[in-house]
């Protein structure tokens, strides 16, 4: 199981602004009691991302992934109960090549990989490699998910199913949709994992809100802006971890 209380789990783009500071924001997120965490890969054409995280991605597309899961086996190492979850496109994945991504993520002591732009009825192999490691795979559901996909996005994930709560792309959005409950309940009917809620939430309040019918809740565009604000590693580490106890009390209070 990668869901665990307290069901917040922040999106923090890797080597943005720096790795430096990326290495003291999970950190600082640990030391607050933050569970899991997102970590993104840049990528330089992140299609399904809003402005704000493709325009930080963009700056630091030149991060590779073997620089990240050196940071992650590093951070590890001191913080070994904190799981991250690898947020990237395929092509990183590709480029490095899957056997040696999966090889070298658990050796890093990666939880799990969400590869956005994978669809799962191409990730045959992709989930074989993944369980060869005990790796987890999350994958994607959408309102528009007919119930026969949703039944193999199931079966595929093995960690949780990630809900993306609205269409387009990410981004930070003053409300939330008033059906979203009645949307994830509906996908209840077909997935039996724990399903955690994203896109579009952008503060405690919502973040509260969807915590009532949703395993986790996902906060990424803040989180990123937060850090793209901050002069300092240690500015960032303070922006970053009082929204995140924001968040944390604002769903401990439900």
């Amino acid at each position: 199981m990668i869901i665990s209380n307290p069901r917040l789990i922040p999106f923090i783009l890797a080597g943005y602004p720096n790795l430096a500071t990326t290495e003291a924001v999970l950190e600082s997120l640990a030391t607050i009691g933050v569970t899991t965490v997102e970590l993104g890969v840049p990528f330089s054409d992140p299609v399904a991302d809003g402005p704000i995280i493709q325009k930080a991605s963009e700056s630091v597309a030149h991060i590779q992934l073997a620089e990240i899961l050196q940071l992650v086996s590093r951070f590890h190492a001191r913080y070994p109960k904190l799981q991250i979850v690898i947020f990237s496109y395929l092509n990183p994945l590709l480029a490095m090549g899957l056997n040696s991504y999966v090889r070298l993520a658990k050796q890093a002591g990666v939880t799990a990989t969400l590869t956005v732009d994978l669809p799962p009825e191409e990730a045959e192999e992709y989930c074989r490699l993944h369980k060869s490691q005990d790796l987890k795979t999350v994958f994607l559901a959408s309102p528009s998910t007919s119930p026969e996909r949703l039944n193999h996005i199931n079966a595929c994930s093995t960690g949780f199913v990630y809900y993306v709560s609205r269409a387009g792309v990410t981004g930070e959005q003053q409300d939330l949709s008033a059906t979203l409950p009645l949307e994830v309940n509906k996908i209840r009917q077909f997935v039996n994992k724990p399903l955690a809620v994203g896109f579009g939430i952008s503060n405690a309040k919502q973040a509260a809100q969807v915590a009532q019918f949703a395993d986790a809740v996902v906060i990424g565009s803040t989180f990123v802006r937060l850090l793209g604000e901050s002069k300092t590693p240690e500015q960032a580490c303070q922006k970053v971890s009082t929204f995140a106890s924001n968040c944390l009390k604002a769903i401990a209070e439900i």
